[in-house]
């Protein structure tokens, strides 16, 4: 008689207890979201892309430059 009396406090107690620890009866209060502003980006310049293509422009301009000489003035190499 004295362990069944034993075990059903044992019981009662681990039945409260587990309610206690449950967080009882109270609705859990739903955490505020947090909305982070994202800042737009930058807007780009066109000059960006127009100063590479005027730059290789410019370098095939030089590259193909004649070099004065026209037709017969042009000095040309010694005969072998």
């Amino acid at each position: 008689m004295r362990l069944s009396k034993t075990l059903a406090a044992v019981a009662v107690a681990a039945m409260t207890a587990t309610n206690a620890m449950a967080g009882g009866l109270a609705p859990a209060a739903p955490e505020p979201t947090v909305v982070v502003p994202v800042e737009p980006a930058p807007q780009r310049s066109s000059w960006g892309i127009i100063l590479p293509i005027l730059g290789v422009a410019l370098l095939i301009a030089l590259a193909n430059k004649d070099s004065g000489c026209s037709g017969e003035t042009c000095p040309t190499a010694p005969p072998p």
